[in-house]
């Protein structure tokens, strides 16, 4: 069976700023490529990344970092976990010990959410070129759950699409328009509406009212979100959104 480690940081809050997010976002990475290295030294076997049985795969709302033997447990990993090996097989073949992760970001707009800053980790070659794993395992074709691979954090959507959700259901008429508009367009086949609606979804799944969700403050002092599934009933399915 084994054991899986969930490691939990809170960035991106108003207690940590863009550029400290960042460099923790930095500390993870460097981490995970030195747990890879770890792998690739116990178990010389392990195939190439470019012949590896693993495919690109966006987590939708969750944030998982997949080390070299999560990835070919699950025969998927994303932007993280594959640029993570392929910096870690870099240095366990001698072939750049320079290589690292880097973080490229975009600003993204969409009706339904608004600005959203999304990340993307790459590789940085000793020589400053840039490789991106990702492409190269699939991201930005059609993947088998219907979401198109968008790059980035995936709970800052998340976080976005929740409140969205959230004001639709306490009736809000702009949510409720903005949300029927992202259902149309991902009808029409809009690919980045179809991802969003997802999103969505799950969150819905999750059991997400705010109707009945409430604030809980946590051991430390802060407070967040607590879905009823997590101590306050059974999930309530919308009769309002999606």
């Amino acid at each position: 069976m084994g054991i899986i480690v969930t490691f939990r940081s809170r960035i991106f809050t108003p207690d940590w700023s863009r550029r400290a997010s960042e460099q923790v976002l930095h500390i993870h990475l460097d981490s995970l490529v030195a747990i890879d290295l770890l792998w690739l030294r116990l178990n010389p076997k392990t195939p190439r990344l470019k012949d590896a049985a693993v495919r690109y795969y966006h987590e939708g709302i969750k944030e998982e970092w997949f080390s070299v033997d999560a990835a070919l447990h699950d025969g998927v990993a994303d932007c993280k976990g594959l640029s993570a090996w392929r910096v870690a097989e870099l240095h366990a073949t001698g072939e750049d010990p320079q290589a690292h992760c880097t973080l490229r970001f975009a600003e993204v707009y969409d009706p339904a959410v608004g600005n959203i800053l999304m990340y993307h980790v790459v590789v940085k070659r000793g020589d400053r070129t840039i490789e991106d794993p990702s492409r190269d395992k699939g991201m930005g074709g059609t993947e088998p759950d219907g979401y198109i691979p968008v790059p980035g954090v995936a709970w800052a959507i998340a976080n976005v699409l929740t409140h969205t959700i959230g004001a639709a259901q306490l009736g809000n008429a702009d949510a409720l328009a903005a949300l029927d508009d992202l259902r149309a367009r991902a009808e029409r086949g809009d690919a980045r509406a179809r991802y969003l609606n997802g999103v969505c979804k799950q969150i819905l799944a999750q059991g997400y009212d705010a109707r009945r969700s409430e604030f809980v403050r946590a051991p430390d002092g802060r407070f967040e979100w607590q879905y009823p599934g997590e101590g306050h009933g059974e999930p309530m399915p919308s009769d309002k959104v999606l």
